[in-house]
């Protein structure tokens, strides 16, 4: 890993709630992403074979 110099952080308040709407898009969009992924992929096979 390449090293980073560091800044000092201001100390601001974090609005919890904003953070964990934006971590539950994050967590639901890789999750949409891999089940497409994963019925996609069963989709393909189930027809080849």
């Amino acid at each position: 890993m390449m090293a980073k110099k560091t800044k000092k952080k201001q100390n601001k308040s974090v609005d919890h709630t904003e953070a964990l709407k934006s971590d539950l898009k994050r967590v639901a969009l890789w999750g949409g992403i891999s089940l497409g992924i994963t019925t996609a992929l069963a989709v393909f096979f189930r027809s080849v074979t």
